[in-house]
């Protein structure tokens, strides 16, 4: 979800991040979803402009050594994961990574 048009400006004196994100969700009227404990660890001191809200998202998830990540509409916080480390198999055998979201068939709704 992008603000179009506008700069986001984030001014936050020693706030943890998960009050920034309640702040940011209801001023953009986005759904974020972050563990307690998590954004509990962070506590940030802000004086930022950013060109959009997804760019003030990635920002913030820097800041803290966090990734974020959009799910089904959902901003997602994380701790980064590392890069797949890839093991080497019998040479002319390949590996692959696949990775996905399930869905209800009926609904379209994660499960």
């Amino acid at each position: 979800m992008a603000a179009q048009g506008q700069s986001v400006t984030l001014v936050y004196e020693e706030e943890p991040l998960n009050e920034i994100l309640l702040d940011l969700s209801l001023r953009y009227s986005m759904q974020v979803s972050i563990d307690a404990q998590v954004s509990a660890g962070c506590v940030l001191t802000l004086q930022s402009e950013y060109p959009t809200i997804d760019s003030a998202l990635h920002g913030l998830a820097e800041a803290c050594g966090l990734e974020v990540v959009q799910i089904a509409g959902v901003y997602t916080f994380r701790y980064q994961l590392p890069p797949s480390t890839v093991v080497a198999g019998p040479p002319g055998e390949e590996r692959y990574l696949y990775q996905g979201q399930v869905v209800a068939r009926a609904t379209g709704e994660p499960l």
